[in-house]
């Protein structure tokens, strides 16, 4: 039996995996008794031989990834709130070079548009 545990050792923990699912399959109790060994032995267990700093860096890893998707966020939204301000001087400078003078009181009289900005909207499909 040590032999055989050796060798799947040597091979890790898919072996070790794969043995438990294919027991299960053939006679289940026989599944249980592997899958109780691999939990009282240690082999299976994620806190054992560094595990802690395994799931420690995949933590960090994923922090990173949410943070650098958040300044991204971020920077499409400052180069939106950009581009916006730009198009609105532009039009502000079209509206007032005099071109459409005779619809200003028509403008002017109509509601005012909301203030939300078009990146707080939902997106619809």
């Amino acid at each position: 039996m040590h032999a055989f545990a050796a060798q799947l050792d040597d091979i890790g923990k898919p072996a070790w995996i794969a043995l438990t699912v294919v027991s299960f399959i053939l006679f289940w109790p026989l599944g249980l008794l592997v899958l109780g060994f691999l939990i009282g032995s240690g082999r299976m267990a994620c806190w054992k031989q560094g595990g802690a700093d395994r799931w420690q860096r995949r933590m960090d890893r994923m922090q990173n990834r949410m943070q650098r998707m958040q300044s991204a966020a971020d920077e499409c939204k400052a180069a939106t709130v950009l581009s916006k301000r730009s198009r609105r001087a532009s039009m502000k400078r079209f509206w007032n070079s005099g071109s459409f003078r005779h619809l200003q009181p028509v403008v002017r009289s109509m509601p005012a548009a909301s203030e939300a900005s078009e990146t707080d909207l939902p997106l619809t499909k």
